[in-house]
């Protein structure tokens, strides 16, 4: 996925900055998809950056929380990774208890 973020970002900032368009570029598949829940079948959730984008704590788009990417990654470390995690009743719970006494970033 990283490779064709930069190769869209590369063929996206070649030319000159006054001609380029709006481009939405896609950063990662949803967490359903990264669990491998979506196995077997294509996934149309994903997670984009438009650009151009002078913000340096982007809005990731198509993430449910309509959140920050900081914020993103700060739930992400919340959940020892596993973001989608909070979705769930059954869940590791001893687990995540241990990383309540992480610091947050």
């Amino acid at each position: 996925m990283l490779a064709l973020f930069e190769a869209r970002f590369r063929e996206w900032n070649q030319g000159a900055k006054s001609k380029r368009k709006t481009v939405a570029i896609e950063w990662s598949i949803d967490d359903r998809g990264k669990a491998g829940l979506r196995i077997g079948r294509e996934t149309d959730r994903t997670y984009f950056v438009k650009l151009p984008n002078a913000s340096a704590d982007f809005v990731l788009e198509g993430e449910r929380h309509e959140e920050t990417f900081v914020e993103y990654l700060r739930r992400t470390f919340k959940w020892g990774g596993f973001p989608g995690w909070e979705r769930y009743t059954l869940r590791p719970e001893k687990e995540l208890e241990y990383l309540k006494g992480l610091a947050p970033i």
